[in-house]
């Protein structure tokens, strides 16, 4: 894992373990980060995840989506979340709860290429020098 998806990481725990906190603004700041399911792709208007989510919560709440069709939820997959612009805008809408639901585009079989090459030899090399 690269140094700033770890940081990405660390940073939505600590947001989650400290629970939610008022902004300035008014209200509590929740950021849906995901890929086409989070933004409602082939949904009618209104029905994307934040827009359900933020009726759900009510006015004391401000859900935000950062959401990107095709994303994966790891860097060495094609299309990472990371990569993409909704990465650092979500970081920076400064959220106290964060909605993470990625992985389901890693399911593609373009993010299991070379993964088999890339077991085999992290297996060899332990039989070899067992």
């Amino acid at each position: 894992m690269h140094r700033s998806m770890n940081t990405f990481v660390l940073a939505c725990l600590a947001l989650i373990l400290a629970g939610p906190e008022s902004h300035a603004g008014g209200g509590t700041v929740v950021a849906c980060v995901g890929d086409s399911i989070t933004k409602g792709v082939d949904t009618d208007p209104g029905q994307d995840v934040p827009a359900q989510l933020g009726r759900m919560l009510g006015t004391e709440y401000t859900v935000s989506g950062f959401a990107a069709s095709g994303v994966t939820a790891t860097q060495a997959a094609p299309r990472p979340y990371r990569d993409r612009r909704e990465y650092p805008a979500a970081l920076c809408s400064n959220p106290s709860i964060v909605v993470i639901m990625l992985g389901t585009n890693n399911t593609k079989p373009a993010c299991f290429k070379g993964l088999e090459q890339n077991l085999w030899v992290r297996t060899g090399s332990e039989r070899a020098s067992a």
